[in-house]
């Protein structure tokens, strides 16, 4: 047994003779359709459970799509990635029917890699696209899977979106999570809105991280940033986003020291570089693009406070990062932001929909300086209570209870 599981379990005091009796190294294969540098906040939480794992002495590998020159196959930090072909022509997102190609291309291919390296256990990301192939390797190899989920797989968010393709995945997704070994969700509200669609099943919950070396707070010499205060929003331009609600909030704000950079891309960004116009602040407004994610470190520690409007969530990576970099937040109340920002202790929390409380909470921190330090402080502390250890920890232990559960059957 390696030393990274044997002090786990040693002092978790469980699962330790098992692992010595059966498992030298537990192999476990990833699967996500977006992994780095390609994709969103999945892939980079998927690439920090699985580097973890292998820190804590697994074997790990992924499968996920091959996207334009990467290689189809590397070794990243020891974890072994396998790229399938598939229709993929943005990095940064990907269609419904760009996923369906992951899904046809990952039968064949997850079927051939299951059969010749026959790993101890599956864990899947997003249950659609993602989880059928832990189900094929249940079915032909009695491999367990575990799905764990990340917002939008789960019938009932995006509702304006995505209600059609739920309606039509939905009795797919409770035969994907009834033979599941786990179902994951990362926040409270996304396991309480998994239990709509499938009310018998114990919904796990593991949280997501945050690396918190790479990001972190640098000392701020420059005494002019004091004047004009930097707003930042990373993320995808999508609807479900709802910057435009921002937009509103700062054109009623009554302070006017601001610029408000919005890093990403996405269908809605020519619809959001329009209202800034129409709103009148675009001088004011930075549309910087897809961003990789190697800059974002060193990115946040520049700005002084994080805007996250959105109206549907899993639980956002981003804010996290943006924490643990000591930037006070300002989002909506919604699954997933709950779980990190403490009302007025590191942040504000707002209803979606109402843009003068969220221009309120932004003229109270633009105006004050010492209660932006104050909640840059509290910011970083609440971050250092999320790591991607842990994380890879509490998945480590389900899966092992997965395969010990298969093992006695």
């Amino acid at each position: 047994m390696t030393s990274g599981l044997r002090n786990l379990f040693d002092k978790k005091n469980t699962k330790a003779v098992f692992l010595n009796d059966v498992l030298q190294i537990m192999k476990i294969l990833v699967i996500n359709y977006e992994y780095p540098p390609i994709g969103g906040g999945a892939a980079g939480a998927s690439y920090h459970i699985a580097r973890e794992l292998v820190k804590l002495g697994c074997s790990v590998s992924v499968i996920t799509s091959k996207f334009k020159n990467l290689p189809a196959n590397e070794v990243v930090e020891d974890v072994k990635i396998f790229r399938i072909p598939v229709w993929r022509k943005k990095a940064d997102r990907s269609s419904v029917a760009e996923m369906i190609t992951f899904m046809l291309s990952g039968m064949w291919y997850g079927l051939r890699f299951l059969k010749k390296e026959r790993p101890d256990a599956t864990l899947a990301f997003f249950t659609i696209p993602c989880s059928h192939i832990g189900l094929l390797g249940k079915w032909f190899q009695g491999i367990p899977y575990i799905i764990s989920l990340r917002g939008g797989d789960v019938p009932g968010t995006q509702p304006e979106q995505l209600a059609f393709f739920h309606a039509l995945t939905r009795p797919a997704v409770k035969i994907l999570w009834r033979k599941a070994a786990w179902v994951v969700a990362n926040s409270k509200g996304l396991a309480a809105l998994a239990k709509q669609t499938t009310p018998e099943l114990d919904i796990k919950i593991i949280p997501n991280g945050v690396d918190l070396e790479q990001f972190s707070p640098v000392l701020k010499l420059n005494e002019d940033r004091k004047e004009v205060v930097r707003i930042l929003y990373v993320g995808r331009a999508s609807a479900e986003k709802n910057i435009i609600e921002a937009f509103k909030a700062l054109k009623m704000c009554d302070a006017k020291n601001w610029r408000f950079d919005i890093i990403g891309d996405g269908p809605q960004l020519p619809v959001w570089k329009t209202s800034a116009v129409s709103f009148d602040i675009s001088d004011s407004v930075n549309f910087q693009g897809w961003m990789q994610k190697e800059n974002l470190p060193g990115l946040y520690p520049k700005y002084d406070l994080f805007i996250f409007p959105s109206t549907s969530e899993g639980m956002p990576n981003v804010l996290l990062e943006a924490m643990a970099c000591g930037l006070p937040v300002i989002a909506t109340r919604i699954r997933g932001n709950e779980d990190i920002v403490e009302h007025e202790i590191n942040g504000f929390l707002y209803e979606p929909g109402d843009a003068s409380k969220l221009s309120s909470f932004l003229s109270r921190l633009l105006l004050d300086n010492n209660l932006r330090i104050k909640m840059s402080l509290a910011a970083r502390k609440r971050a250092e209570s999320f790591s991607w250890k842990n994380t890879a920890e509490e998945y480590l232990k389900i899966i092992n209870q997965s395969i010990k559960q298969r093992r006695r059957q």
